[in-house]
């Protein structure tokens, strides 16, 4: 670059709008646009510094783009002065203290002078552009240029489609989270063991880190986490994938959602997005399926087998769901990938011995909390301590030694125990105190038995608060935002709407509960501080909250009784917006949240249950969609349910997300008040067909012990037309679902769709050989021929992974292997694209021609 305005100083524009990107990628929802004008400005900057290294300009080129460059930089400062305004200060309460961090405020709608700036950043981002179309001398050059640059922004977001659509779960906000815990120079002894540096450098090594509850887990592997980053930061062969395990979701954390989240994490990391992560969204998407286990397991392979070696963290297994083995499943599946690619696995788990026999043969490090990690942590907090300690550096080191020899390796239960002293009066009581100090096996309950007693001991109303806020954290059925718990403490019995001037401040809230809750300032969830916590308050909950769930269901029917809930459909966004709802009515909400107590009272009070919203869902239907059994089970047991109700968009219970919740799809059918045979109005299948394309065995069963199903029934909708159950289960490879359909004697082995194609012709294919040999046992046709003229051998040489045998069973039972299909190709042809050279051998031998 060769102009006035100097490198250095482009550069730094540069720098600035990537920094006010990453800034805004966590805001709220409404400052989108100006998040995507930004990034487009850093894209077109980037492009200009690119493409000037090959330019020298005119004096009047240069004038011309340091007035641009100086267009840009004052709207940047200026953008970034206006953002401020829209951030402020909260006191964010972490395990291992407080801090003061600065979070987003919530708007409606986009800000009027963020409009004005993103219009302003649009002008300069045209203006560039038009620069770069200027200088170029060459227009087949800038038209490349030009092309490259909208394909590169239509890739990426593309790509980002293809990654919302494997999973939306993202676990940057839990690293950040547990990152923002590390007191500065505390772990290091980890990454300096022998274990660590052998795990790392050695390939498909696997190292195992349990520790005592409270000893830094969490706060561990985020660190291991940054450490692989910092790594191998720029290396695009080296990959890196990692989950937090958490109780609080643990509904969501699936085997099937956890190893599509290491497949999208894994992805992420490459450009362009594998074919077989594009080939499994063309696929799935627009059928709305979603791909069966054994389908994200092989694409998790081939994705891995592209990085020299890629690195698994997984956090806290013991907080891993155990219902039907999900948590040994997942360890089979991640073990099972090792064994076949280059990878390295990091767990950290409690001592469970179930967990611990799974790694026993792994290297293995102990999580225990240095003496030195405690004493730098503690030397951080001395200024929480009055000032009579803070003055005194020979109190402050009796303090330090005092706690670090009786919390034996926990960081949680120095934080408890330092706060527990921030009351005392002299030294004289601050000594007292440390001597009665709980250590041992009971220690955390003890310590949360000492701030118990201090939230006792403050001012009535600050005691009444924590107590009403610790009964709903501890005893509600979901995880709460600060917004819920603030409206939840607002309601007073007797309340016809919400009173915002009883909303209590979350500040107060957590002051209250004197540490024991923090609130992450990204998600705006507010919780225990530690899962000991929640432990020792599901145990003493009934001594220490005996009134919870009347009070929070006294609470729930009040505030679902509000005169809101009963306004009708909303007449503009704004009114919506202040209503919460479209025609909701309180069981609406209640079947939402899974609360079965409220349903219960609002029958009783003889609520319309059968009431629709404004999509014509009922109350039956959100339970369903979201899986809420008790809910459900409540629902199904009146005789004046309506279970067969369909929204505006023909959807049955039935068919809402059924293949996530197989419990309500029993009670569904149980009813005998539902047709099992029901068609979706999208695809015009039969959930028997969905249950058989994804592999659900006993959903399968409970449809076909009900005597009223079709098994041979075709779908009847635009896509794939003509399939019937065993169809799809042949081309999944279902061979359990497929023998369950053709033991009830009513399927046609052969049966064609609208294309002439049978379940063998989707069974060949496959990798594994199992569905298309049983479909042959049992007596499938090997010379169907399909409308485009393509035989099984078309169709098992259309994927490069086909199985050598199936070709050599096809051509023994006299498949044929001459045809030429519409697309003027025999399955030689074929061969040639998919890279089978062991295939064409095999044809060739068994005497297809080379020159047809």
């Amino acid at each position: 670059m060769s102009f006035g305005f100097s490198i250095s100083d482009f550069i730094a524009i540069i720098e600035l709008a990537t920094k006010i990107r990453k800034n805004i990628i966590s805001a709220p929802r409404q400052f989108k646009d100006i998040t995507d004008e930004t990034r487009s400005l850093s894209i077109t900057l980037q492009d200009v510094d690119v493409a000037l290294e090959d330019h020298e300009l005119s004096d009047v080129q240069r004038r011309h783009l340091e007035e641009i460059t100086e267009n840009c930089r004052n709207v940047l400062h200026e953008l970034q002065k206006t953002l401020e305004k829209y951030r402020h200060l909260e006191s964010c309460h972490k395990y291992l203290g407080t801090r003061r961090e600065r979070v987003w405020m919530r708007a409606r709608w986009e800000p009027e002078d963020i409009r004005d700036l993103r219009s302003r950043i649009t002008s300069n981002v045209t203006l560039l552009n038009t620069f770069l179309g200027r200088i170029s001398s060459n227009a087949i050059t800038m038209t490349k240029i030009g092309v490259d640059r909208l394909n590169r922004l239509q890739d990426d977001q593309q790509r980002q489609v293809i990654l919302n659509w494997l999973t939306p779960i993202d676990y940057t906000l839990e690293q950040n989270n547990a990152l923002s815990r590390r007191e500065l120079g505390t772990c290091q002894w980890l990454l300096d063991s022998v274990e660590y540096r052998e795990w790392i450098e050695t390939d498909k090594k696997t190292l195992f880190c349990p520790g005592i509850p409270g000893a830094g887990k969490t706060t561990l592997t985020a660190i291991v986490i940054e450490n692989l980053t910092s790594r191998i930061y720029n290396d695009p062969k080296i990959g890196i994938a990692y989950i937090y395990y958490s109780l609080e979701r643990r509904e969501e954390q699936t085997v099937d959602s956890m190893l599509t989240s290491l497949l999208r994490q894994l992805v992420q990391g490459l450009s362009p997005v594998p074919q077989v992560i594009e080939k499994l969204y063309t696929e799935h998407e627009k059928k709305g399926t979603r791909p069966s286990r054994e389908k994200v397991m092989k694409a998790l392979h081939s994705v891995t087998t592209v990085y020299s070696r890629a690195y698994i963290v997984v956090d806290a297994l013991d907080e891993c769901h155990t219902v039907d083995r999900a948590r040994t499943t997942f360890l089979k599946e991640i073990f099972s990938l090792q064994a076949s690619c280059s990878i390295n696995i990091f767990a950290t788990s409690r001592f469970i011995p179930e967990i611990m026999k799974n790694f026993k043969d792994c290297i293995r490090k102990d999580i225990c909390a240095s003496n030195d990690d405690i004493g730098k942590y503690l030397d951080g907090r001395m200024f929480q301590l009055p000032g009579f300690v803070t003055r005194s550096s020979k109190l402050q080191e009796e303090i330090k030694t005092k706690i670090i020899q009786s919390v034996g390796g926990m960081f949680l239960l120095a934080k408890f125990h330092l706060e527990s002293l921030i009351g005392e009066e002299s030294a004289r009581t601050t000594r007292r105190a440390l001597k009665m100090l709980p250590t041992g096996s009971n220690a955390y309950d003890k310590a949360y038995i000492n701030a118990m007693e201090r939230i006792k001991g403050q001012v009535e109303g600050q005691t009444k608060l924590a107590m009403r806020a610790l009964s709903w954290i501890t005893c509600t059925k979901k995880q709460l935002t600060t917004s819920e718990l603030q409206h939840a403490l607002a309601v007073e019995s007797g309340d016809t709407e919400l009173v915002m001037d009883g909303l209590p401040e979350v500040e107060d809230i957590v002051s209250a509960c004197a540490g024991l809750v923090t609130v992450d300032e990204e998600s705006n969830f507010i919780h225990l501080v530690h899962r000991t916590a929640q432990e020792y308050f599901e145990r003493t909950q009934n001594d220490l909250f005996p009134r919870a769930q009347f009070d929070i269901t006294v609470v729930c029917v009040t505030y679902l009784s509000f005169e809101v809930f009963k306004r009708g459909v909303c007449q503009t966004d704004d009114a919506f917006e202040d209503q919460f709802t479209r025609r909701v009515t309180g069981s609406h909400l209640a079947a939402h949240f899974g609360l079965d107590d409220i349903m219960k009272k609002l029958e009783v009070r003889g609520n319309n249950l059968n009431y629709e919203d404004s999509e014509g869902r009922t109350p039956l239907l959100w339970a369903a969609v979201l899986g809420h059994t008790a809910v459900v089970e409540l629902l199904v047991s009146r005789e004046d349910i309506r279970a067969d109700a369909p929204n505006n968009r023909s959807r049955v219970p039935l068919l809402a997300k059924m293949f996530d919740h197989q419990a309500v799809v029993k009670l569904l059918l149980d009813t005998g008040m539902v047709s099992p045979d029901v068609e979706d109005v999208n695809h015009g299948r039969t959930p028997l067909s969905w249950a058989a394309e994804r592999g659900y065995i006993d959903i399968v069963e409970s449809l076909l012990s009900t005597g009223g199903v079709g098994p041979d029934l075709k779908s009847r909708g635009s896509w794939a037309k003509g399939r019937t159950p065993l169809s799809y289960a042949a081309e999944g490879g279902h061979q359990t679902i497929m023998e369950l359909l053709v033991q009830t004697g009513k399927v046609d082995l052969d049966s064609k769709d609208i294309s002439g194609r049978t379940p063998l012709s989707y069974a060949v294919p496959r990798a594994e050989i199992g569905a298309s040999k049983y479909l042959l046992e049992k007596g499938a046709s090997p010379m169907i021929i399909d409308i485009h003229q393509k035989g099984l051998l078309h169709h098992a040489v259309s994927r490069a992974d086909c199985n050598l045998n199936t070709i050599k069973t096809l051509l023994e039972l006299g498949a044929p292997k001459y045809l030429v299909d519409d697309d003027n190709m025999t399955p030689l042809h074929y061969t040639s694209l998919y890279g089978g050279p062991d295939i064409a051998k095999l044809l060739i031998q068994n005497g297809v021609k080379v020159d047809i």
